[in-house]
């Protein structure tokens, strides 16, 4: 844990337009465990405002709902339309979030 809370990336941000020295340039350090910590609770409010136009059936990062809901939901449409003979068809993609 200790190593996560010190490990981050040094990169230099322009101070002016157009940089020739070394003295133009200004290091900024981000600390990756802080940044997603920051960037997670700012996409929580923003997901969370947003929330009133989306759709009902968007379940992920919302407020009381969760990935198990998607399969819960496609699970009773299958049962369904098993039981009542009404034909169904569709697809499901699963996209996984990768960090490197």
């Amino acid at each position: 844990m200790a190593t996560q809370l010190t490990a981050g990336r040094v990169t230099s941000l322009a101070m002016c337009s157009s940089p020739t020295r070394a003295s133009d340039f200004r290091p900024i350090t981000v600390l990756s465990l802080c940044y997603r910590v920051w960037s997670s609770y700012h996409s929580k409010n923003l997901i969370a405002s947003l929330d009133k136009w989306m759709p009902a059936g968007l379940y992920g990062s919302r407020r009381g709902g969760h990935a198990g809901m998607v399969w819960m939901n496609i699970l009773l449409s299958i049962e369904e339309a098993h039981d009542c003979d009404i034909p169904l068809s569709g697809l499901v993609c699963d996209n996984v979030k990768a960090f490197i």
